[in-house]
């Protein structure tokens, strides 16, 4: 167990096992912004990325360009220190997923 940014227990413990990638992409917020994003982990759920924009923040809903997969929607879970946590509402099938992977893995 670790303490969130609000001082409340979660588990480390994920449903899928992250792959390590490191790639820039853009996420659309609600109100319509766009965010530059450099996506470091990701998984057919969700993903961390580094975002420089101090007014993301959890339960916030955006749409993430994925190549291969597409604009994703999810829920920012959690932000701190300039990473973000998000948690897809729907998982990515996995032919999509792993289009995803083969781009952004490749050398």
């Amino acid at each position: 167990m670790a303490l969130n940014a609000q001082g409340m227990f979660v588990s480390e413990a994920r449903r899928d096992m992250r792959e390590d990638v490191h790639f820039r992409t853009r996420a659309i917020m609600a109100d319509g912004r766009s965010v530059e994003l450099l996506v470091v982990n990701v998984s057919a759920r969700g993903l961390m990325a580094r975002c420089d924009d101090a007014r993301i923040g959890p339960e916030q809903k955006i749409v993430v360009r994925l190549p291969g997969a597409g604009g994703v929607i999810g829920e920012v879970r959690w932000a701190l220190g300039g990473r973000i946590g998000v948690e897809f509402d729907e998982m990515i099938e996995l032919a999509r997923y792993l289009q995803m992977l083969a781009e952004v893995l490749k050398t």
